[in-house]
């Protein structure tokens, strides 16, 4: 049984997460997931115990996706005048899904990791190490030594190496 304040409060916590995901296999995220989250208000008096809120709101998003791009088939229509379906997204193998969760749940606490690092220091990692900024580069647009960027850089990876190494994250 779930309460309308778990509800709301896991709503709160993985919306954006789902979203972002849902984004990558369907043209309207949102859709997806407020159909999921309807689905669990629906079902919320339910026996059923979840385990693990995040892996399961995320795998059905996933089937919600596929579903979603099962439903929107397109029409190609043929010089002679016949239409074809040809579908939008095949489905995958529950092994490719689970390898697909679990590098986007490593890289959704990687990012999550960084947004932990004090700003000097998550603001020149991102400008290194996402943005592929030469330490030279960031050294002149900040007014810094290149020995500061370096120091910043491996502050970063220590914390990081930390943060990830915590299993409760």
């Amino acid at each position: 049984m779930l309460s309308e304040q778990e509800i709301k409060q896991y709503f709160h916590d993985y919306y954006n997460l789902l979203c972002n995901y849902a984004a990558k296999i369907v043209d309207c995220p949102e859709d997806a997931v407020q159909e999921v989250f309807g689905s669990l208000w629906k079902r919320r008096d339910s026996e059923t115990k979840i385990n693990n809120i995040k892996t399961y709101l995320l795998g059905a998003v996933h089937r919600k996706c596929l579903e979603i791009n099962r439903n929107n088939r397109i029409k190609i229509v043929n010089l002679d005048g016949h239409a074809q379906v040809k579908e939008v997204v095949s489905e995958q193998n529950e092994e490719d899904f689970e390898s697909e969760m679990e590098k986007y749940l490593l890289k959704e606490r990687i990012y999550r990791s960084i947004r932990q690092l004090s700003p000097k220091c998550q603001h020149i990692f991102v400008l290194a190490k996402i943005e592929g900024k030469s330490y030279k580069e960031i050294a002149e647009s900040l007014n810094i030594s290149t020995k500061t960027i370096e120091s910043h850089i491996n502050r970063a990876y220590k914390e990081l190496r930390e943060l990830l190494n915590d299993k409760t994250g």
